[in-house]
């Protein structure tokens, strides 16, 4: 009879541990892919493959001879203006002229563009060497590097008109700033962006997928080696009793 009762008793507990070991591994499971999920989200991998992109270094002269080309997002070569003052900026033509900048200070605004791709294209304001600021958009890793402190040149940009809608949500921001916001710097190679989407998106998700499953496979080894403390007062508990 009593190895009957030990024997029901181990059974229940197996059946347990079964319950509580596939709640475990869902928990690990799910613990996992947050994770992986969070480094899809700060993985910026269209920065690492921007910078492996050798740009071409356009001068004015170029500009002058083909205007159809849209040199956005390029090096900026010989008599390229570089701008340094508030002047220069409200002189350049809208849409027409290409400029560059050295940003002697950056922030974010929590305005994106949302016609520019699903998560949008942020802007941000940039100081010009007398104090002037301006809008402007660009490659969010080099955004970054320039809030870090780095002093970095800007690709060729344009002045564009900022619509409407846009302008309306960056009013506030703007007039707290002392920043005019009918106009932004725009900076990006659209041309490269577009081409770029599906291996960027692509490439993360692979790369969160296998940062997933190296966290699910690190956490269980982690959980087995922690000692389940209510097995083993079990484990204890039918050794007693066989013994008796």
């Amino acid at each position: 009879m009593i190895v009957f009762n030990i024997f029901r008793e181990q059974n229940q507990v197996n059946r347990q541990e079964t319950v509580m070991r596939k709640i475990q591994n869902s928990i690990l499971m799910i613990l996992s892919f947050l994770l992986g999920g969070i480094f899809y989200f700060q993985f910026d991998l269209e920065d690492i493959l921007w910078n492996r992109h050798e740009q071409a270094i356009i001068s004015a002269e170029q500009v002058t001879w083909n205007r159809e080309t849209d040199y956005t997002g390029q090096k900026a070569g010989d008599g390229i203006l570089f701008l340094t003052t508030g002047e220069e900026w409200e002189a350049v033509l809208c849409e027409f002229d290409y400029v560059t900048v050295v940003p002697v200070g950056i922030e974010r605004t929590n305005v994106n563009d949302r016609s520019r791709g699903k998560d949008g294209l942020p802007y941000y304001i940039i100081e010009l060497e007398d104090g002037t600021r301006l809008l402007a958009q660009m490659n969010r890793g080099l955004a970054a590097r320039i809030q870090r402190g780095q002093r970095m040149e800007l690709p060729l940009g344009r002045k564009i008109e900022i619509p409407q809608n846009t302008r309306t949500l960056l009013t506030p921001v703007c007039e707290a700033r002392n920043v005019t916001g009918d106009y932004v710097l725009y900076t990006i190679d659209d041309t490269w962006k577009s081409e770029h989407v599906r291996p960027v998106f692509y490439g993360k998700l692979i790369a969160s997928t296998l940062v997933a499953i190296i966290w699910a496979i690190v956490l269980q080894l982690i959980a087995e080696r922690i000692p389940d403390k209510k097995a083993l007062r079990r484990q204890n508990q039918t050794d007693e009793q066989e013994n008796e």
